[in-house]
């Protein structure tokens, strides 16, 4: 099986190439804000450089989300075309289940947290019991301000791991905690090969149901592949307010 995963959530995009379990080719743009640029190109490069063509593919996986609105929208595009024009299933995969699933070293109860900007973060819960094991959730995919984390922390009541680009952001608000444990802030920066591996696992049919859940449609349905936005675009924000656009 070759699959291609697609990763665009998080602002900057990338993709790689996954052959029987192992990754034959991973890259990576750091131009977050020429992600639709070029993230076609590097996946024609990638496909190429693996000795392969578009027609060798026979699956596609994209990171969903949440994350940057429009590193979701370009990702979750292309997947779909792909899928639609290769006629091959695609998968799509939550963010924090990513990021879970990559920081496989991370025991006890933890959560990756994202920037989301406008005073919010997105963030979920996990705990993972021992080494090796599969993380189990234990929130649904959230967008809180500082103040809302800091008070979900006190309720959970145990000690707790934070990694990510929101910690930095609600500093302030968790500056009262004594007993949080931080973890670098690029566990949370979801890999293409992480995409890749988490879903050959989807599609070897590995029981995942810890996981919040993932999409797997086949190419007659890959336009229902739903992207996860926990809130509304700044336009959409000001439309609900009747401010102008």
């Amino acid at each position: 099986m070759r699959l291609l995963a697609i990763e665009s959530a998080g602002g900057a995009a990338g993709a790689a190439l996954l052959s029987d379990g192992e990754v034959l080719a991973e890259e990576w743009i750091e131009e977050s804000l020429a992600e639709g640029r070029l993230l076609v190109p590097l996946i024609d490069r990638l496909v190429a450089r693996a000795g392969s063509r578009p027609s060798d593919l026979d699956v596609v996986a994209v990171d969903l989300g949440p994350g940057s609105f429009t590193g979701i929208r370009i990702g979750v595009s292309i997947a779909k075309s792909l899928s639609f024009a290769l006629r091959i299933p695609v998968i799509g995969l939550d963010r924090f289940d990513l990021a879970a699933f990559q920081a496989g070293e991370t025991l006890g109860d933890f959560a990756p947290v994202v920037d989301t900007r406008r005073g919010a973060v997105a963030c979920a819960f996990f705990r993972r019991a021992a080494p090796g094991e599969a993380a189990v959730r234990l929130s649904a995919d959230l967008s809180l301000s500082p103040e809302e984390l800091a008070r979900r922390i006190e309720e959970s009541g145990g000690p707790l791991t934070l990694f990510g680009s929101g910690v930095e952001a609600c500093r302030e608000a968790l500056s009262r905690f004594t007993d949080l444990r931080f973890a670098p802030a690029e566990l949370a920066l979801v890999r293409p090969g992480t995409v890749a591996r988490l879903a050959a696992l989807v599609h070897s049919g590995r029981d995942l149901s810890p996981l919040s859940g993932h999409q797997i449609l086949d190419s007659s349905q890959s336009d229902a592949l739903a992207p996860i936005y926990l809130r509304k675009t700044a336009a959409e924000e000001r439309l609900a307010r009747g401010s102008p656009a």
